[in-house]
């Protein structure tokens, strides 16, 4: 067994040994055999790490409990304020409920809330179909004309125009599935 996987009163009582044993780890083998029998034995080095460990860190809790805990009503204003407006900060609810940030992320987390972030896009609509055809039909034309006519278009995804001209990249909603937010119109700019 590695030193995090044994409970708090085992280690304390390793530790104890060792420092029984004067810092002896073979001495202290044999004692804390003595002592705790059905539990499983365990090596000089264990002692020796489990000392260095406590003597580095000091006493630590395992990662698996939680050091702070969320109280069954907080919990429930949480998931209140998020059940109305889920495009409510976590730095927002924490200020407004006097809670850490992370407590409201463990709260949401439990849930299966997740923070979504959203991006508009616009949809097709039915007269975009004749739009496609007809400029298929034009760079068909230009590539028999020009066969190194795709060649000379730069092709590009990095420009993202909105009809706002301004993205809220930090804007978000908890959700547990992706859905649609609105419904936006074609949308299209001629760039010279």
């Amino acid at each position: 067994m590695e030193d995090g996987q044994y409970s708090s009163q085992h280690v304390a009582d390793i530790h104890f040994v060792y420092g029984l044993c004067d810092g002896n780890a073979v001495l202290a083998v044999r004692e804390y055999a003595q002592r705790f029998p059905n539990r499983p034995t365990l090596n000089a080095r264990t002692f020796v790490r489990i000392h260095l460990r406590l003597s580095e860190n000091g006493i630590r809790r395992p990662a698996n409990e939680s050091t702070r805990f969320v109280l069954p009503r907080d919990e429930e204003a949480i998931l209140r304020l998020i059940t109305e407006d889920p495009g409510l900060s976590v730095r927002w609810i924490a200020n407004r409920l006097n809670l850490s940030r992370w407590s409201v992320w463990r709260v949401l987390k439990r849930e299966g809330l997740h923070p979504f972030h959203f991006r508009r896009t616009q949809d097709l609509i039915e007269p975009d179909h004749a739009r496609r055809s007809v400029f298929c039909s034009w760079i068909n034309r230009r590539v028999r004309q020009n066969p190194s006519f795709l060649k000379r278009i730069m092709w590009t995804d990095e420009a993202t125009f909105t009809r706002s001209g301004y993205v809220n990249h930090r804007k978000h909603l908890c959700c547990t599935k992706i859905h649609m937010l609105c419904d936006q119109a074609h949308f299209s700019i001629n760039l010279p």
